[in-house]
């Protein structure tokens, strides 16, 4: 039983786009093209990232045996591969990796439909299929057992996560297992990522009414203003307090969580004007401060110091890494939400 597009529809979480296709197949981005304009002039080279499906999923309960999913879409050159996963009841039940022809090189290329397999339990239950986040998902059906049931799952809050690389979830294997979506499910919230790889704190991020309803915001930004050698002390000091200002007026209504940087190995080997990471962490929550719908969030004990967590044996947590990392978001917001 092939899903029509408006089956399909109800099921989607954590898009702020869905096309509808002419062959009946639905494109999902996770940032509005007015979102993604502005890369560009910023920064080129992070267009790309805009499109990937990091945090895009389908939830639903259905009693199939099977479900296959179709997609195809864009992704770079250099990534070999793509990792699917499918929860069952919120736990990880089967990861699909559709590989790719080796090439070193780093340009955009298109993939053609790739169907990937998964065998479900018998009986009703809630399914959750995360969606690899490093390629785009331009064109997706889906299939489950011929009269199957299907109804969508509703989730109890949306939240919307701000962030770099951690917060897309690049170091996690499997996309089911970053910090984001690790704690939305334990938040049983809705989650869109904004996370894109080398990010910094930026007024300009924040555009203004773009974003969905949501109930909770996570801000990860500062260990790239800390580590990256072309920042400096002078764009920190006007930047970070700029978006800080920014996002805390346009989710005045709700909670911002804003997560200090992490940990980092390499903390001794980063140079420039801005000190020693300590710094840089004391700056944004002295900052956060002023804000009374912004909370401070420490870090820094969520993971063990230890390299074995992190998949660059430095800075970004690998699966077991994510999995300390969102227990400690838990507890520290489970309460003020």
């Amino acid at each position: 039983m092939k899903l029509t597009p408006s089956q399909l529809r109800s099921i989607v979480k954590g898009t702020s786009v869905i096309t509808e296709n002419a062959d009946g197949t639905l494109g999902l981005q996770r940032m509005t093209e007015e979102q993604i304009a502005f890369y560009p002039i910023h920064d080129p080279a992070r267009e790309f990232s805009c499109r990937l499906a990091a945090g895009i999923q389908l939830d639903f309960y259905t009693d199939s045996t099977t479900l296959n999913l179709t997609v195809s879409g864009r992704r770079k050159k250099k990534n070999d591969s793509m990792v699917v996963d499918v929860l069952e009841n919120n736990v990880l039940a089967q990861s699909v990796t559709c590989y790719f022809p080796a090439e070193a090189s780093g340009e955009v290329t298109q993939f053609p439909a790739r169907t990937l397999r998964f065998s479900l339990s018998e009986g009703e239950k809630r399914v959750t299929l995360c969606f690899a986040r490093g390629a785009s998902a331009d064109s997706v059906s889906v299939e489950l057992d011929d009269g199957a049931s299907l109804r969508p799952y509703t989730h109890a809050r949306t939240l919307v996560a701000l962030g770099d690389s951690i917060t897309f979830g690049a170091s996690a294997v499997n996309p089911s297992l970053s910090y984001v979506n690790r704690l939305g499910r334990m938040l049983d919230a809705e989650v869109h990522n904004y996370g894109i790889g080398g990010e910094r704190f930026e007024e300009w991020k924040v555009l203004k009414g773009s974003y969905p309803k949501c109930d909770l915001v996570t801000v990860a930004y500062g260990t790239n203003d800390f580590g990256h050698k072309t920042w400096s002390d002078e764009k920190f000091s006007y930047k970070m307090p700029a978006f800080l200002k920014a996002v805390s007026e346009e989710f005045a209504s709700v909670p911002v969580f804003i997560l200090l940087p992490l940990w980092r190995d390499d903390e001794n080997d980063v140079k420039n004007d801005l000190g020693i990471l300590q710094n840089v962490r004391d700056r944004i929550a002295k900052e956060a401060q002023k804000y009374a719908n912004l909370t401070v969030v420490d870090t820094w004990e969520f993971i063990p110091h230890e390299p074995k967590y992190f998949a660059d044996l430095k800075l970004h947590p690998n699966n077991e890494g994510m999995e300390f990392y969102a227990a400690g978001l838990f507890e520290a917001i489970k309460n003020k939400i």
